[in-house]
């Protein structure tokens, strides 16, 4: 993955996502994930602060790399706190 932007040749192809759709995480993992889900996103990062989101979302994009192949993958974060105030169960 180094090599190629670097304009080398790759020992071989990488290949990567930026954008995957649920249940995708979810399905190759065997278990709920954080990727894909903003809701459980918010949901973790209400429960147990942004620190443990991110944790959460980084260990489940490495393993979801390694379960799929990839060379990389693209995670989104919430970027700040707070997260938002929950005005209703599914609002």
């Amino acid at each position: 993955m180094i090599r190629a932007p670097s304009v080398e040749e790759p020992d071989k192809i990488p290949t990567f996502k930026n954008q995957y759709a649920p249940p995708t995480a979810d399905v190759a993992l065997g278990r709920r994930s954080v990727l894909c889900s903003p809701s459980r996103q918010y949901a973790v990062h209400e429960a147990t602060g942004l620190d443990s989101f991110v944790r959460s979302a980084v260990d489940n994009a490495v393993k979801l790399v390694g379960k799929l192949g990839w060379s990389a993958i693209y995670i989104r974060a919430l970027p700040t706190e707070p997260c938002p105030i929950r005005i209703a169960k599914h609002t």
